[in-house]
């Protein structure tokens, strides 16, 4: 849940920087998965509680608050969405302009799928520095302590 979260309460609306592949795709699958659960406990209340032979209209108002509670998720999580994939764009070295390709019906969107497939690109580019890089340098591995000579074993 790690991967949900932090795109979302640490890079909100943060469209600087650069995403890691992984942590894209992490958010990415936490987010379907979000979606589709809220779709179906949707419909799962609508399915209690307007019941399939009750009349129309009536019990309407748990659904539809639950609809309305689904579609503010929705529109709360497009700015960190749109932020990610900016991000990602960025560490793979283009602009996050080349997201509106994705407005582009049918061809645009797969464009960004690709791009959003390709590795990131090692070290610092123009965005900042990789998303794993450590902000310090790691301490030199320390130096082998020799072991002791085997003893002899005397089997008789």
């Amino acid at each position: 849940m790690h991967w949900f979260l932090d795109p979302i309460v640490h890079h909100y609306a943060d469209f600087k920087g650069r995403a890691s592949r992984k942590g894209y795709w992490m958010f990415i699958l936490w987010y379907f998965l979000v979606l589709f659960g809220s779709v179906f406990g949707v419909g799962l209340l609508q399915i209690v509680f307007m019941g399939a032979d009750a009349q129309a209209g009536s019990n309407i108002i748990i659904p539809l608050l639950f609809g309305v509670l689904f579609l503010g998720l929705l529109l709360g999580l497009l700015v960190p969405v749109i932020a990610l994939h900016v991000r990602r764009l960025h560490d793979i070295g283009y602009s996050g302009w080349w997201y509106l390709l994705s407005f582009i019906p049918y061809l645009g969107g797969l464009i960004v799928l690709v791009l959003m497939c390709l590795p990131s690109q090692e070290g610092t580019n123009k965005y900042g520095p990789h998303p794993y890089a450590a902000s310090e340098p790691l301490p030199p591995e320390p130096l082998p302590v020799p072991l002791p000579p085997p003893r002899a074993s005397t089997v008789a």
